[in-house]
């Protein structure tokens, strides 16, 4: 399996954790509302922004989010900065915003989510 690139440094600025609801809910005609386990396992959603400190870092970023990991579609090894292990991820909707950051552009900041399964 593909592996996420070594160069971008994470940016901690808005990263989280979002795990995928496991739970169906269900009202009741009086009482509270009852709740029903429904996955074993759940994907978690991460906002993460990285941090490209060249122009060559941004082109083999590109390069591997177009080539490597087939525009984002398919799954690859990452490793999560919770627990420093490493998490089978794929990003969302194959969507990245690549903003710069000197007019120069020669720094950009890749923003997307990363979603995993478990934590």
């Amino acid at each position: 399996m593909a592996a996420f690139p070594t160069a971008p440094r994470l940016l901690f600025d808005g990263y989280g954790r979002k795990p995928d609801p496991g739970v169906r809910r269900g009202d009741m005609e009086s009482g509270p509302a009852k709740q029903l386990k429904t996955k074993a396992r759940v994907l978690h959603t991460r906002p993460v922004q990285y941090l490209l400190t060249s122009k060559t870092d941004l082109d083999a970023f590109e390069t591997w989010f177009e080539s490597t990991i087939n525009m984002g579609a398919d799954w690859f090894d990452w490793t999560d900065p919770y627990d420093n292990t490493v998490k089978t991820a794929r990003i969302v909707g194959g969507q990245i915003d690549l903003q710069p950051q000197r007019k120069m552009l020669d720094r950009w900041v890749a923003t997307f989510q990363i979603e995993t399964w478990g934590r």
